[in-house]
């Protein structure tokens, strides 16, 4: 079951299509073990049209085949998420910058909000490109990778073999 949800990690992570479907149906089993209905009742119908478009909708098929079915923020490898991931953060972007929190009772702030937000979030993001700013680091390699944090995680293990080790 863990290498199953590696494999799934990786295939959206890579951007691998065929890897994506083959480890999905692996999962169909655990579905129905676990009880898990609308995952094992979906998932086989999910997975019957996304392998039918190769004959049906070659188009599409090569399409989601060169990895178009993951979004890749950064040109960091193995860091694509699953499309429903992203949106789940720019949700939280949008949250968090703006202050959704607290309008949830009013119906036309919520309304207000929704149509104006992608509208801020784009000026902000222009003004950032502008003036060649940006919120985030740059970098080419995963966050867990660069030096510091290889040297904080080294001091942390050495630390915590002190605090184990008996008198």
């Amino acid at each position: 079951m863990v290498e199953n949800l590696l494999l799934f990690i990786r295939a959206s992570r890579e951007g691998n299509w065929k890897l994506h479907l083959a480890s999905l149906d692996s999962f169909v089993k655990f579905f129905f073990a676990h009880d898990l209905h609308n995952y094992a009742r979906y998932i086989p119908i999910y997975l019957a049209e996304m392998c039918s478009l190769e004959e049906s909708e070659p188009e599409i098929w090569q399409y989601l085949d060169a990895g178009n079915f993951s979004i890749q923020k950064t040109k960091v490898p193995f860091t694509a998420i699953g499309a429903d991931h992203a949106l789940e953060q720019e949700n939280r972007a949008m949250k968090v910058s703006w202050g959704i929190v607290g309008i949830g009772n009013n119906q036309a702030a919520l309304d207000q909000y929704f149509v104006i937000a992608p509208e801020i979030h784009r000026i902000i993001q222009s003004f950032f490109n502008y003036l060649s700013l940006s919120h985030k680091r740059i970098s080419n390699q995963h966050r867990q990778l660069v030096d510091s944090t290889n040297k904080r995680m080294h001091e942390k293990v050495i630390e915590i073999k002190k605090d184990t080790q008996h008198p």
